[in-house]
């Protein structure tokens, strides 16, 4: 009995344990992802500096072309390849590009559900490239 128990307690601690490294492995891709997209968004503005973009990049984005997307849509980025396409969809987190962001950002990613406390993380990228972890707990951005 007193193993049983002891087996039970490890198991509960373990689970805890498993959760954290399974959401902060998906954070990680996250912040990756994150930056590449506001990486991108940076280039296009580069090409394209009286456009500004706004919105959620969406498995919807991929079946768009450069030259049917509409113009201030986030979709743009996938459809003029600025940014490859992804499973957008299915993903842990959300993906936003531009003004759908806040002031001054470039890109952002929210997590889509999950489990508290993992369910209010995030990432901001601004216009430089400096990003901003939103979220208690959280794997801190790159270079911080």
């Amino acid at each position: 009995m007193v193993v049983v128990l002891i087996i039970g307690t490890l198991a509960v601690v373990s689970l805890s344990y498993y959760s954290k490294t399974v959401e902060t492995s998906k954070a990680t891709e996250s912040v990756g992802l994150t930056q590449g997209v506001g990486n991108a968004y940076r280039v296009f503005q580069i090409d394209n500096p009286n456009w500004l973009l706004s919105g959620q990049l969406s498995n919807a984005c991929n079946a768009y072309t450069c030259t049917t997307v509409p113009r201030g849509s986030a979709c743009r980025m996938l459809a003029c390849g600025y940014v490859a396409t992804q499973d957008w969809d299915n993903s842990p987190y959300n993906y936003f590009v531009g003004a759908s962001c806040g002031v001054g950002m470039s890109a952002c990613s929210r997590r889509n559900g999950g489990i508290a406390p993992y369910d209010s993380w995030g990432y901001n990228f601004d216009q430089s490239g400096n990003c901003t972890a939103i979220g208690s707990g959280m794997p801190a951005c790159p270079g911080l």
